[in-house]
């Protein structure tokens, strides 16, 4: 499902990309988003999308992103692989230092998912801005205040140039 941008004109942008099969993960993105919503101010804009309709000049007009991704067989869903397959180069050459956080819904204990996305993050030469959010097991009701609260810190930290 194709998201509007939510994007004014502005000098920086978070770019959130998602992939998102269930209702949980769903309400795990529109709790990010909303967390980084509430920290917008006017020198940032955000725009969420699918990983499968993310392209090249979307990432290039990004000062930041969050990936969000489901945990699948131990490893990350196939449309956030299929993204850092088709991606990798062009982040690597055209987004040197893009500060970047992770969500990831673990059925299992998401280690090697998390570990996929830190190195293929590191052979970006990217700089993972805040500590990967892990939501793993059953479903809880507070990962989506963990959500928002990501959302919110690295909306903040683009914004303000932290990171």
């Amino acid at each position: 499902m194709k998201k509007p941008a939510m994007e004014t004109p502005q000098n920086k942008q978070l770019l959130i990309l998602s992939h998102c099969p269930s209702i949980n993960t769903q309400a795990l993105l529109n709790a990010l988003e909303s967390g980084a919503m509430a920290a917008q101010t006017e020198a940032l804009s955000i725009r969420s999308m699918a990983f499968i309709d993310a392209q090249p000049e979307d990432l290039s007009k990004a000062s930041g992103v969050i990936f969000l991704c489901t945990e699948n067989i131990g490893y990350m869903s196939g449309l956030a692989k299929d993204w850092f397959d088709r991606h990798f180069y062009y982040a690597s050459e055209h987004c040197q230092a893009m500060p970047y956080a992770v969500i990831i819904r673990a059925g299992l204990d998401g280690t090697a998912t998390s570990k996929a996305i830190a190195s293929i993050g590191q052979g970006m030469s990217w700089n993972e801005a805040l500590p990967t959010l892990v939501c793993r097991g059953e479903w809880r009701e507070n990962f989506l205040g963990q959500a928002k609260e990501l959302g919110e810190h690295m909306a903040v930290s683009v914004d303000m140039g932290l990171v």
